[in-house]
């Protein structure tokens, strides 16, 4: 499993999890249950862009990071 499908069930399951608290008549339990359930969500989704966008940077190899100085010394030029 990697770590992007680990952070989507956590999500899926969690957000799943304070989904039953919407249907409380109850205003506080209600609004607990849609504040926690859009933070996760919108958490998820945040983590796994990050993920995406970031880990190229982190994780790059010296090669890559050769080529990319020559590439961007020809377009100084």
């Amino acid at each position: 499993m990697t770590a992007g499908n680990a952070i989507t069930i956590n999500t899926i399951i969690f957000f799943i999890g304070f989904t039953p608290l919407l249907m409380s008549s109850f205003k506080p339990v209600f609004d607990v249950g849609l504040l926690v359930g859009f933070s996760l969500f919108l958490s998820g989704i945040l983590t796994i862009f990050s993920l995406i966008l970031f880990t190229p940077i982190i994780f790059y190899k010296k090669e890559n990071k050769r080529s990319q100085q020559k590439l961007i010394t020809e377009i100084a030029k």
